[in-house]
């Protein structure tokens, strides 16, 4: 069974860890309410070197098991720095703060993992300005959740 969700680990056992980097292949410009992404339990997720995923905005509060309907599609990115991604890590696009992990949708896996972002603006990836190529970090960082 899976600790997180039979209650057994109550806070992040994450003491350190390493940047992930990704580079653009896809920009995104759509919009959707009504959603129903539904977020998986666990904080963790392994982004290997190579794999392709999506990221996706909301300013929903919502977290593991939640659901979250109000969304815009950001972009693309591939994996070209593989690490852990947790719920709270800050990701950095254009060397400026896009949001903050709120969790992970399995709707499309294996192909992609949907990584949902919790932003103070809900904006598409062309409303940001995000070009192909462009340079994506996820870091550790306050926001750390249980």
């Amino acid at each position: 069974m899976d600790p997180y969700a039979e209650g057994k680990i109550i806070a992040s056992p994450y003491y350190k860890k390493s940047d992930i980097e990704g580079v653009c292949v896809a920009i995104l410009d759509l919009r959707m309410r009504n959603r129903n992404l539904e977020l998986i339990i666990p904080m963790s997720r392994a982004l290997r070197e190579g794999e392709i995923h999506e990221f996706i905005a909301t300013e929903q509060h919502s977290c593991c098991g939640g659901k979250v309907d109000d969304i815009a599609y950001v972009a693309f990115y591939e994996i070209v720095k593989g690490g852990i991604v947790l719920r709270g890590d800050t990701v950095f696009s254009h060397e400026r703060a896009l949001g903050y992990i709120a969790g992970y949708d399995e709707t499309h896996m294996p192909n992609h993992l949907n990584v949902v972002l919790h932003v103070s603006e809900l904006k598409t990836g062309k409303e940001l300005g995000i070009a192909l190529g462009d340079k994506l970090v996820i870091r550790q960082n306050g926001h750390q959740t249980s």
